[in-house]
């Protein structure tokens, strides 16, 4: 049976029930978009009781299929004010999806500052408060979160941004190593968990899988077929190339091997393009610090180099300066 969690941050009570049939035929951002649509009011605040924060798996999640392990997590966006949908890989869709989870939706207020993470364990689901964490980047709460329940839970958090509800606010995820290292970046979805007063949601490594298959064998096949088109297509290179030559730095190859890119988070080439064409920052060190520090605040790096941007047309800072943007953007926490 596949089930939902609804969470009421107001009444702080969870709700486990079966997946009403509408949805049944729709995962990932499809599930995220059309639950805001259906329940999301168009006129209200972001940031208010009315605003919810959904997070579904896609239908593959948890099998052996390429790119089957991305989260999708949805709302109203309190940046651009309509329907956003980010996601990220890393291993909250595969967990949810073996413990038969199709989604988690996160609505109202609580009526108190105090911070809370959210326990979803194998048969249960527990709401506790963690207001230790409070102002804590995602690496050290990640750190402190597996330490207390295990490093073999799937995790996703936001840092100072998310509690400090700014608007380009990111969630973050762990990957299959346990570093906070996916990004659900864009729309401020960081900023709608800060709003619930969400920390952190830790989901229990599954002892068994519930997800269902309806045909293996086709089912195995079909994603043999695509790991064959892949592998296919990275051995001719012309694909392959051509996406680096349109969307990565040049001497990409060179960058990904750089030591200075040796942080926790890697550093995907859209947010290296962004700092080096908006910013005029094309060292590497430079560009892997920054995307360390956007990840540990919790904050989009997109949305990040654009800001940075116009503090440099207005002279604020220097153009390629990517020791004093590290400097600006240490002071948000």
């Amino acid at each position: 049976m596949s089930v939902m969690i609804r969470l009421d941050m107001s009444t702080r009570q969870l709700e486990k029930s079966e997946l009403p049939a509408k949805y049944e035929k729709l995962a990932g951002r499809a599930f995220t978009s059309q639950l805001c649509q259906d329940e999301v009011e168009p006129l209200c605040y972001p940031l208010g009781e009315k605003n919810k924060l959904i997070v579904a798996p896609g239908f593959f999640s948890g099998k052996d299929f390429n790119f089957a392990g991305r989260i999708a997590m949805g709302g109203k966006s309190p940046l651009t004010r309509g329907i956003t949908a980010s996601n990220a890989g890393g291993l909250t869709a595969t967990h949810l999806a073996s413990l038969g989870i199709r989604a988690l939706i996160v609505e109202g207020l609580p009526s108190t500052d105090e911070l809370y993470v959210l326990v979803i364990g194998n048969e249960t689901a527990e709401l506790l408060p963690a207001n230790e964490l409070q102002g804590k980047g995602t690496y050290e709460t990640t750190a402190i979160l597996q330490e207390k329940y295990g490093h073999k839970n799937a995790i996703f958090c936001i840092g100072p941004a998310g509690e400090m509800l700014m608007p380009t606010a990111a969630i973050i995820s762990t990957d299959a190593t346990g570093a906070a290292s996916r990004v659900c970046g864009r729309g401020g979805m960081g900023a709608v968990m800060g709003s619930k007063r969400l920390k952190a949601v830790i989901i229990e490594a599954p002892q068994t899988d519930k997800s269902r298959m309806v045909d293996e064998k086709s089912f195995a096949a079909a994603a043999d077929k695509l790991t064959q088109i892949l592998t296919d297509v990275n051995k001719s290179g012309r694909k392959t190339q051509h996406v680096l030559a349109k969307h990565c730095l040049p001497n990409w190859s060179i960058a990904v091997s750089n030591p200075n890119f040796s942080a926790t988070a890697p550093v995907k080439p859209e947010t290296a393009r962004a700092f080096k064409d908006y910013c005029a920052i094309d060292d590497w060190g430079s560009i892997a610090r920054l995307n360390d520090t956007a990840n540990d605040l919790g904050v989009d790096t997109l949305e990040t180099a654009a800001t940075l941007r116009i503090l440099m047309q207005a002279e604020i800072i220097p153009w390629g300066d990517g020791e004093r943007a590290l400097q600006l953007m240490q002071e948000m926490s």
